[in-house]
């Protein structure tokens, strides 16, 4: 059924990642592969075959990682929509592990999945982040105390993130349980107001954005 050992060379490109363990070079499959395409003559291959190779080695690492890993764990970090290198795979893992343990966590992956199925009806292609705030479109204490929190806390995560200090990255996050809760409680976000409208999904598609990093939490969530 393999006739060319696709399966056992992609199993081999994998354990070379994993010997890299935590080192810090910016080495991605992906790096490999597109000069790999180089080497055949113009026309030889399909435009697609870089994309369909990536994911035929991530399909395969996440049957090896579903043996060794809680699943839900792995499905989390495998699908973050910017994948993690392979080297750091195993260490974003052992983080989501490390946060599915806190007692925050059921809520904030929850909460989080919540903000997904949100943004997916909502129009957030031009939101990048806290410039399109207008904290006068705040009238409620509950998000004006959430956009606190993320401008407290979100530089922090933000930094341990790039660091490779995922567990850490993650714990930090982990204290915007109370704020997120309070908000989900006391707000309203599809206000009949679309200026306050706006604005509340503007700040979730903030919140969405910062939490992912590591992992999608959302796939945490029961």
């Amino acid at each position: 059924k393999d006739p060319f050992a696709l399966r056992r060379a992609a199993l081999g490109l994998i354990r070379g990642f994993e010997l890299l363990g935590d080192d810090p070079i910016a080495l991605s499959l992906h790096s490999l592969l597109d000069p790999a395409r180089g080497t055949f003559p113009d026309g030889t291959l399909k435009p697609e075959t870089v994309e369909e190779v990536e994911q035929f080695v991530l399909d395969r690492y996440r049957n090896l990682l579903n043996q060794r890993f809680d699943h839900a764990a792995v499905d989390a970090v495998m699908s973050t929509p910017v994948p993690a290198h392979l080297c750091e795979v195993r260490s974003r893992i052992r983080a989501v592990l490390a946060f599915k343990s806190l007692p925050e966590a059921p809520n904030l992956a929850a909460a989080n999945k919540r903000i997904g199925n949100i943004l997916k009806k909502s129009d957030v292609a031009a939101l990048n982040g806290p410039a399109d705030r207008k904290p006068s479109a705040m009238p409620e204490a509950a998000e004006r105390a959430l956009a606190d929190a993320i401008d407290q806390i979100g530089p922090r995560a933000q930094k341990l993130f790039k660091e490779g200090k995922y567990e850490d990255s993650l714990k930090a996050l982990a204290q915007l349980r109370a704020p997120v809760d309070s908000f989900f409680n006391d707000v309203m976000v599809m206000a009949e107001d679309p200026v306050l409208r706006q604005n509340r999904i503007t700040l979730l598609n903030e919140l969405h954005h910062l939490m992912n990093r590591v992992a999608d939490l959302a796939r945490l969530a029961g």
